[in-house]
């Protein structure tokens, strides 16, 4: 996937496309009010040790396994976990509890700029469909991270995700599985500033 492509991943997923649901608080940190969609949440996929597994329904259309690569912040205290493969991305931005334990659920938020205050979630999916690029945001759902042990994380999510031109609904759930997470440094940890400011 070409940088150009992963930055939108990101716009996305921290906010700063601009473009954000009818529904979502563009002021604070409040989650976003649960949307109905036609298609079912499917069962989240077990996945084998160091890769993410998805299944969706619906337009997003992302399924199957991968290796997967993480990373986390200490300021802004972050987990990030990136699938990054031939025409398919896909981020989790977990901003983490500033006191605590960092095992816990983080909740879909939307924010206009910048990451929320954790413990909340956000994820984009950037895919590459007969040469066009269709992005999608997280607007409902949580992502549950239920072990963190030494440099290895692991955890699974189930997302409602919106067509960021078109505003179509798809279901997303996946796991990972003992990722290995390196501490990144300052120049990866800095939010996505917004679209306007870029």
């Amino acid at each position: 996937m070409r940088p150009a492509l992963l930055a939108a991943i990101l716009a996305a997923a921290c906010g700063g496309s601009g473009d954000q649901p009818p529904n979502a608080d563009t002021t604070g940190t409040d989650s976003v009010t649960p949307v109905v969609s036609e298609f079912a949440m499917p069962e989240a996929p077990a996945a084998t040790r160091g890769r993410l597994a998805v299944r969706s329904a619906g337009p997003v259309g992302l399924d199957g396994d991968w290796s997967v690569r993480a990373g986390w912040c200490a300021v802004p205290p972050m987990l990030q976990v990136l699938l990054e493969v031939p025409n398919n991305g896909l981020i989790l931005l977990l901003a983490l509890p500033a006191t605590g334990s960092r095992v816990a659920t983080y909740p879909v938020t939307t924010v206009s700029e910048g990451i929320p205050e954790g413990p909340a979630s956000q994820a984009g999916v950037q895919r590459i469909i007969e040469g066009r690029p269709y992005a999608w945001q997280a607007e409902d759902g949580q992502v549950e991270l239920y072990a963190w042990d030494d440099d290895r994380v692991s955890g699974r999510f189930a997302l409602t995700m919106r067509n960021i031109a078109t505003s179509e609904r798809s279901m997303m759930a996946g796991s990972f599985l003992g990722v290995q997470a390196l501490e990144l440094g300052l120049d990866q940890c800095q939010p996505s500033a917004p679209a306007a400011a870029r």
